[in-house]
This record gives C-alpha cells, structure tokens and sequence, in this order.
C-alpha cells in the first residue's frame, strides 16, 4: 500500500461531487474487505482510496490515502474463557507536521478491552485521524475469523 506521497494533505475533493467530503464522511472507496478463504483470524483488505481529515490541526486539510493492493492484517489473538473483545479496522494518518515523528497512513487493526460479555464489549479508542473501516467482534478463545 502507498506511503505518504500517496497520503496528500489538503485540497483534496471527492471525484463523485467534487465537494470536500464532510468531516464525518471518511470511507475506503472501491474497495472490499473480507475474511481469507480459509479462517484464520485475518482480514484483507482490496484495492482502494479513503479521505481522512486531520483533527490535530484544526482546518488543516483531508488526507487522501490510497491502498494499491490487497493488504492482509491479523486479528490480534483472542482471550480466554469469557473474555470477548471488540477490535477495530482503520486506516490511520500520522503527520509529523501537526503531531509526532513520522509521517505515513497505515491500515491497522486498533485492539478493543475484554469485557465478560459480547454484549458489554466496546470500541477501542481510536487513532484522532483515522477512517473507521470495519469493527471486528472477537469471542472467547476465538481462533478463526
């Protein structure tokens, strides 16, 4: 997948409007998300592009981020009996100009707390520029997605 040349700050327009996406609208587009064909506790994800804003420096722009190609990520290894867990898909932005010491988009799964039921299991706290793609629901000893 591109690194930051294909991660663009500002100026950026949705090719179906033309318009700037609205600060809640931040979606992978022409692209697929599914479970490999044989279960493994992975996810890979397609071909496609996204529009995540930047929320450490307020009117900063929308980064565009573009994923060329299927990328495979894995489920972190699930807990014990009664331990369920709700993890996140997201594509996150980290700019070394507005915060931190790199500068590169990442697809990555962002691990949820235990929690003694499905039910109680909440999403993790997520990266602040980061587009929310998918949220995997992980049971007790789970070792196939």
């Amino acid at each position: 997948y591109s690194i930051c040349p294909g991660c663009s700050r500002g100026g950026a327009t949705d090719a179906d409007t033309g318009r700037m996406p609205p600060a809640a609208t931040v979606k992978f587009r022409t692209s697929l998300m599914f479970a490999a064909a044989t279960p493994n506790m992975t996810v890979i994800i397609s071909a496609g592009w996204c529009f995540v804003d930047n929320h450490d420096a307020g009117g900063s722009g929308t980064y565009v981020c573009v994923n060329d190609g299927d990328k495979t990520l894995t489920v972190p290894t699930a807990g014990g009996a009664g331990q369920y867990r709700r993890d996140c898909v997201v594509a996150s932005v980290y700019d070394s100009e507005t915060a931190g010491s790199v500068s590169e988009w990442r697809l990555e799964i962002i691990q949820g707390a235990y929690a003694a039921s499905a039910g109680a299991a909440v999403r993790p706290s997520l990266p602040p520029n980061c587009a929310l793609l998918a949220d995997i629901t992980v049971g007790p000893s789970q070792t196939l997605s």
